[in-house]
C-alpha cells in the first residue's frame, strides 16, 4: 500500500515538473515575466539614442527574460534579448513597451 501510494506522488512530481518545463519555455511565460520585470511603460528612445555611449569590444550578456547567454558586438549590451524582444513586444535595451 505504502509502494503504490510512493509511486503515485512519484508520477504526479514528474508529470508536475515536465508541465513546469514546458510552461517556462511558452510566450505567454515570457510575456508575464517581462511585464514584472519592466513594468508596462512604452520606450521613447530610439536604438541610436540607447547606443550613443557604446564601446566598441564584443561583450556577453544574460537575457533578463529567459536567462540565456549572448555575445553582442559592442557596448553598452541589451538587457534582453532579440527572441524575447520580438515575442514581448519590448524594447532590447530598456525593456518598456514598443508602441
Amino acid at each position: 500500500m505504502l509502494k503504490r501510494k510512493l509511486f503515485i506522488i512519484g508520477i504526479v512530481l514528474v508529470v508536475l515538473f515536465i508541465f513546469g518545463f514546458l510552461l517556462i519555455n511558452t510566450d505567454f511565460y515570457k510575456i508575464n515575466k517581462a511585464n514584472l520585470l519592466f513594468g508596462k511603460d512604452l520606450c521613447n528612445q530610439n536604438e541610436e539614442e540607447h547606443l550613443e555611449y557604446g564601446l566598441t569590444i564584443v561583450s556577453q550578456y544574460k537575457c533578463r527574460i529567459c536567462g540565456k547567454t549572448f555575445s553582442y558586438p559592442s557596448s553598452p549590451t541589451p538587457i534582453i534579448c532579440d527572441d524575447c524582444a520580438r515575442i514581448t513586444h519590448r524594447c532590447q535595451w530598456c525593456g518598456k513597451l514598443k508602441e
